[in-house]
Order: structure tokens, then sequence, then C-alpha cells
């Protein structure tokens, strides 16, 4: 009995020692199976197919800057500013009979054509008279018919004439710009009929031309059909 006792512990821990073998067989080639499963799930990483940034030298280009002035295109303007009337228009043999009513200038004494054009405020006061275009003053003149009147050159022997002024505040010599005050309006023995005015006439080569015609036109424009 004892023979069979001590046979059969010794066949038991001859199978303990067999299972344990087994377990740590098992766990060795799980844990090599494991280190390289974890090393082959690396991506390889071929170089060639690697993209390196382009290298430039081109300098950074600014924007260009500049110190040239914008050019200012002038334009003829009128005489007045706000709201005003025209009482006198330029005589023109097309006009109709009651155009040439405002055409005809009737000062008691002798009827005449008008060789410009006149600008009056609806209520008969005065106002600031202005230069239409820039220039040089060349005559400030005083007439029993016409009142006080200033002439301007412009370029290219282009003229303008103010007449019917009071209170002028240029002299001859002095350069003015487009829309400097010359003056206030006032009456004239000469177009008693329009009332507190300013009688604007232009000259290109000393030939009379409708003031109005020229309104918002550039000096150029003006010159180049002359």
């Amino acid at each position: 009995m004892k023979q069979k006792i001590k046979s059969f512990l010794v066949e038991k821990k001859e199978l303990i020692i067999f299972i344990s073998a087994i377990v740590f067989v098992f766990i060795s080639v799980v844990a090599i199976a494991s280190f390289a499963f974890k090393d082959n799930s690396v991506p390889v990483v071929d170089p060639t197919n690697v993209v390196t940034p382009t290298k430039t030298d081109d300098p950074v280009v600014e924007p260009t800057k500049t110190d040239e002035p914008v050019a200012i295109i002038h334009k003829f303007s009128l005489p007045v500013s706000g709201e005003y009337e025209m009482v006198r228009i330029f005589f023109d043999s097309s006009l109709n009979d009651e155009e040439l009513a405002s055409a005809i200038i009737d000062n008691g004494t002798t009827i005449e054509t008008s060789s410009g054009i006149s600008f009056a405020k609806s209520d008969n006061s005065s106002f600031d008279v202005l230069s239409i275009y820039e220039g040089e003053v060349v005559d400030v003149t005083t007439d029993e018919v016409l009142g006080c009147s200033v002439t301007i050159k412009h370029a290219n022997n282009v003229k303008s004439i103010y007449s019917s002024l009071q209170d002028v505040t240029v002299e001859i010599g002095q350069e003015v710009t487009q829309g400097s005050v010359i003056g206030q309006a006032s009456t004239s023995s000469n177009d008693i009929s329009a009332g507190v005015h300013v009688y604007l006439q232009t000259m290109v080569n000393d030939k009379y031309i409708n003031p109005a015609s020229i309104m918002g036109r550039t000096l150029e424009e003006l010159i180049s059909e002359k």
C-alpha cells in the first residue's frame, strides 16, 4: 500500500513538472510572437517617396511703391455756386424767337446781341463770382456801362471776362486758381433788366465763344476744336 502511494506521488510530481514545462513553453512562444508582431507593425519608409520641401532663392516681391502724384484733370466750371438762373444767353442766329429775347441786351439807349451769358439769383441778391479756370489776372477795369470787369488769361490764349462786379478781390498780375472768388455780383447800366448778375464772356484767340459750350470740358478739348 505504501509503495502504491509513493508511486502515485512520484507520478503526480512528474505530471506537475510536465504541465509547468508546457505552460512555460506556451508563454515563451506567445511572448516571442507578440514581439515579432509589434516589430513588423512599424512601416518601412521608402526614401525615394519622401517629398523634400522645394528651396527657392527667389526674393519676395514687394508691391511697387510710387511717389508720383495722381494727375488732376481740370475742367471749366460755372462762375457761381448753388442755385442760380441764367438770365442772359449767348447770341446765335439759330436761336428761336423766344431764345432770341434772352440773347438781346436792351439798355434803353442801344440794342446789342449778347456775346456772353449772365447768372443771377432768384431773390436778386449779390453773390460770390468765381474764376472758371486757373490763370492770371491781366486786366481790372471800371466802366460806366459794364461796371467793374476782370479779365483772366488762361493757357493757350483762352480768356474769361467777368463784368457787372463790385468789391473786386484780385489785381493785375495775380495768379488765381479755379473757383477763386474774384468779386461780388452787382448791377450794370448795360443790362438793367438782368438785375444783380455777373456777365461772363469767353474768348479763344480773341474771338468770342459761347461760355455755356465749354462748361465741364478740359482746356485741351476746347483747343483741339479751334
